[in-house]
Parts: structure tokens; sequence; C-alpha cells
């Protein structure tokens, strides 16, 4: 994996804030990244398993109030090391590099940027489970990039931040049954009876 915190938290904010999977993780190239006059970031995804037909989707890192939080501003960062790497705009002079490329075991990436190459799908699921170790959690073997795309829709599903058609226009599931799964599973806990009584008995004081 890489070793700059600046990629962890730019491939983290990324992958989580637009849903993606881990193939478009590794395919995402300098050139389909579009700075908004907003502060935003537009993604151009070219293809994915829903579309088919390769006519390619727009999708969005917003800028947030919580620069420690800000999507655009993690890939604003990781934009300006990568640009001071290469001495460069990768966006405008190197538009097929991979915006999340591979290092060595150094944690180097090759001095001939004809040589780098993207991080693979396999590279990022073990990237996310040792962030996932070092943030103390008890099973990181249960994450992996899937988790950030899991993620976004729970907690957007969660005390229905979004709907589920809204959901579904930044995942681009073709069908709403997966997301109303995920929303199911959210709403059979927090409806349940014994959810109920917990928080019943913390009210309550006992």
């Amino acid at each position: 994996g890489l070793s700059s915190p600046l990629c962890d938290v730019a491939l983290l904010s990324c992958g989580w804030w637009a849903a993606l999977r881990r193939s478009q993780l590794s395919g995402l190239r300098w050139g389909e990244m579009t700075p908004r006059p907003d502060g935003a970031r537009a993604l151009s995804i070219a293809r994915s398993k829903t579309d088919q037909e390769g006519h390619g989707e727009t999708l969005y890192l917003p800028r947030a109030a919580d620069e420690d939080r800000c999507p655009s501003r993690a890939m604003t960062n990781w934009h300006a090391h990568i640009s001071t790497i290469l001495g460069a705009d990768p966006c405008r002079t190197a538009p097929r590099l991979p915006v999340f490329p591979a290092v060595d075991s150094y944690g180097r990436l090759p001095p001939d940027r004809e040589q780098w190459r993207a991080l693979d799908g396999h590279s990022i699921n073990t990237l996310v489970q040792q962030l996932a170790a070092r943030a103390g959690t008890e099973n990181p073997k249960d994450f992996g990039a899937h988790s950030l795309r899991a993620g976004f829709v729970t907690e957007a599903l969660r005390d229905r931040k979004l709907t589920p058609v809204e959901v579904q226009e930044v995942t681009r599931h073709r069908s709403l049954d997966v997301l109303l799964g995920y929303r199911r599973e959210i709403e059979s806990f927090e409806t349940s009876p014994v959810h109920r009584m917990i928080q019943a008995l913390g009210a309550s004081g006992r």
C-alpha cells in the first residue's frame, strides 16, 4: 500500500463519499478529476457494473465546513503532494496517471512516472484493513474496500438522511432491492422492542 497519510485520507474519503467500488478507486485517473468553483471536485467515472454501455457518470467530492473531514480538501492535499513530486499538475500534464499509485516495499514511487501503476483492488482491501486495525477496531479483517461503499449507504439511510432513490443516484445500484435491504436492517433495530426498552431504561437512570 501507499505510505503517505495524505493518500490514505484521500482514498478513504473518495471511496466513502462517492460510494466507489474498489475497481473504480483503482481505475481513477488524474484527468478524470475536475475542481469546481464551489470548492468541490467532480469525478468522471467512465464505466461501472451498472453502466455496461460505458456512457460514464459524474460523481462529486463535496466541500465540507469541517476541513478535517472534508473530502474535497483531502483530495486537494493529495493532489498538491503529487504535483510537488512531479513538478507539475498531473491533471493537465499527466492525465492518465493513476490517482492512487502503487509503491514498492519501502513506500517509494518509481522514479520514472511512466512506470507508475494503479494500486490494485487487493492492495486497497489490505490498506483499509490496516487502517481499521490502526483505528482499534476489534475485527479489522471484517473490513475491506467494500466497507467504504457500504458505509456510505448505511449512514445515508440512517435517520433518513437520504431517501433510497437519492442514495441510488450516488451508488448507481441498478435495483433498489439492495438498498432497501440496508434500510430494513437499520430500521429493524431502531424500531425493535429491545432498542426502545434500553432507551427507556437509560432515560429512567436504571
